[in-house]
């Protein structure tokens, strides 16, 4: 096969420049010489912080906005989904909407008819749809958008942060359709901060830092850059989200510290297997029970892998008057290289209601093994603990 046509999509060279608004200050730069080239029926993961330009390099590809600078060439038809409910009218009903962001999607009338019932199938919404549109739910709304975005038939397809719509059950009916085109050999290029679909989707990674290259390649190498720059950026900013000393004086509790600690050193960097100890001091301005705490472990886009509740017994709260320690240790973590985030919430004793929650409230990282082969090797946030025997001439 010659070069000219070996692959789908190719970009050299390519800027993009924003002037100001008023004509007379400094010219920004979205993108600058961005160029990478994509084989038939491979997958593209495209990511980077907020403002790195992902969604500017989505558009000038879809041909929604021109490049300052270089070239776009690709071979077959292109489609994108961008904005999912693209011209969607909140007073008409769910079929009319159908026709009309089919229609502005650059889908015929004919085909709209012909692929009516699979639309529906998809959207699963039953007699919503003859009603209008402004009466449904986010996610009725969100189900119906995508599952006519999904009827676009193209060669190349162009996604911006569709991996994560609807609940979980659409989402994974959403990854069946992108895993089936991807089978068929439809080439995809995805910008999504779901870092774990895109390592089980992804067949090469661009990564975007300000407009320019980050990082480029076909191993796992983009994630573990972005997500270890992320958690810098993060850190760098505020290492807990907390203002501390913080008190909150209906509860009557003064937050002195919380952070993570390895072997009573504070540290937001850890490695598997490593014990990490967090650590949460408050003061009580009154006599009071204190309260219950629980933390929330999550990934770093926000899914809860675990509940952290205190185990402490009722008379361990009440011989503490005035000052306490929350300690909470991860023995040997079975935590995967990754960024992660602590959700705190501090719930009253007696009636279990939540008094005080802080989203994300303490972050920390755990580092690469040291061996690339093993970052390959284990996916998903985490190992589960499993003791393993051979036995010797099995009985069947």
């Amino acid at each position: 096969m010659s070069d000219k046509i070996a692959y789908s999509l190719r970009v050299s060279a390519l800027s993009k420049r924003y002037l100001s608004a008023d004509g007379k200050g400094a010219a920004t730069w979205a993108l600058k010489d961005i160029a990478f080239s994509l084989e038939k029926g491979k997958c593209l993961g495209i990511l980077g912080p907020n403002g790195s330009g992902k969604s500017t390099l989505l558009r000038l590809i879809a041909g929604h906005s021109t490049p300052t600078q270089g070239s776009i060439q690709y071979h077959g038809r292109l489609a994108a989904i961008l904005d999912v409910g693209l011209g969607f009218h909140p007073d008409l009903t769910g079929i009319d909407n159908v026709f009309l962001s089919g229609q502005l999607m650059g889908l015929s009338k004919r085909t709209i008819r012909h692929r009516l019932q699979r639309v529906l199938d998809f959207a699963g919404i039953g007699d919503a749809i003859h009603a209008a549109v402004k009466t449904y739910s986010s996610g009725m709304y969100v189900r119906l958008a995508f599952a006519v975005a999904s009827q676009l038939s193209a060669d190349i397809l162009i996604l911006d942060e569709v991996l994560g719509v609807g609940d979980l059950a659409f989402q994974a009916q959403c990854r069946e359709v992108f895993y089936a085109r991807k089978k068929s050999g439809q080439t995809l290029v995805i910008v999504s901060h779901n870092l774990h679909e895109l390592r089980n989707i992804a067949d090469e990674y661009l990564l975007l830092d300000k407009g320019h290259i980050r990082y480029t390649g076909k191993d796992k190498g983009a994630l573990d850059t972005y997500i270890k720059s992320s958690l810098k950026a993060r850190l760098r900013s505020k290492k807990c989200a907390i203002q501390l000393p913080l008190t909150l004086e209906s509860e009557g509790i003064r937050i002195h510290a919380l952070e993570c600690r390895a072997q009573h050193t504070p540290t937001h960097h850890f490695y598997p297997h490593d014990s990490i100890q967090i650590s949460l001091n408050m003061a009580l301005l009154r006599l009071r029970t204190p309260p219950w705490v629980v933390y929330h472990l999550q990934d770093f886009s926000g899914q809860t892998l675990s509940t952290l509740p205190a185990h402490l017994k009722e008379d361990q709260y009440t011989q503490y008057q005035h000052s306490l320690c929350y300690r909470c240790v991860l023995a040997h973590n079975s935590l995967n290289p990754g960024m992660y985030g602590l959700s705190l919430y501090l719930i009253d004793f007696y009636n279990r209601q939540v008094r005080f929650h802080l989203p994300w409230a303490l972050s920390f990282c755990i580092e690469p093994y040291a061996q690339s082969m093993l970052n390959e090797l284990f996916c998903g946030p985490v190992r589960l603990p499993s003791q393993w025997t051979l036995v010797k001439n099995p009985t069947l």
